[in-house]
């Protein structure tokens, strides 16, 4: 069916034709694991974690055989943003305020930033959502609580992936 531009409106995307099904599939599982992150997330009362393990089920559903998927780079990723954003937390109750150009938690949250990069880059553990992940510890109240939830997840994720791992594949 031709729409008044001329283009034709119900063309099934190449990509996606034949594969369907897997897509759903997929799809579903990883809507299904980021439910019970949340679920865990809003009893837990650190819900900002479930925004950086959304962002890695994402990349394991959908990307499955990408090199940031596998789970040496989710563990690793995940361990090394635990641990910066960790330190940063106390580093940021330990700052003088009066002594810094801007407020305490923004800087910190840069350091904690440029922690995580610089350690996942020499462990070569690069993982993007980790980023957001050391940031989301640093600023947390619950810092401990939110660093076992993080970790939890993503070795739910990365087990999941593990038992699955040959029926993903890349969308």
């Amino acid at each position: 069916m031709a729409s008044n531009s001329g283009v034709k409106t119900d063309a099934p995307n190449k990509k996606t034709r034949g594969h369907r099904l897997r897509i759903l599939l997929q799809s579903l599982a990883a809507g299904c694991f980021i439910l019970i992150v949340f679920m865990v997330s809003d009893l837990l009362g650190c819900g900002a974690v479930a925004a950086s393990v959304g962002a890695s089920t994402m990349i394991v559903f959908a990307y499955p055989n990408a090199e940031s998927s596998r789970c040496r780079y989710l563990i690793g990723g995940y361990a090394t943003a635990c641990a910066a954003g960790f330190l940063c937390n106390r580093a940021l109750y330990v700052t003088p305020i009066e002594i810094l150009p801007l407020p305490p938690y923004i800087l910190i949250s840069a350091l904690a930033v440029f922690l995580t990069v610089l350690l996942m880059v020499i462990l070569d553990f690069q993982h993007p959502p980790a980023a957001a992940l050391t940031i989301i510890i640093t600023l947390s109240d619950k810092p401990v609580t939110a660093l076992v939830q993080a970790l939890v997840c993503i070795l739910l994720l990365s087990g999941i992936k593990f038992v699955l791992r040959k029926r993903l594949t890349n969308l």
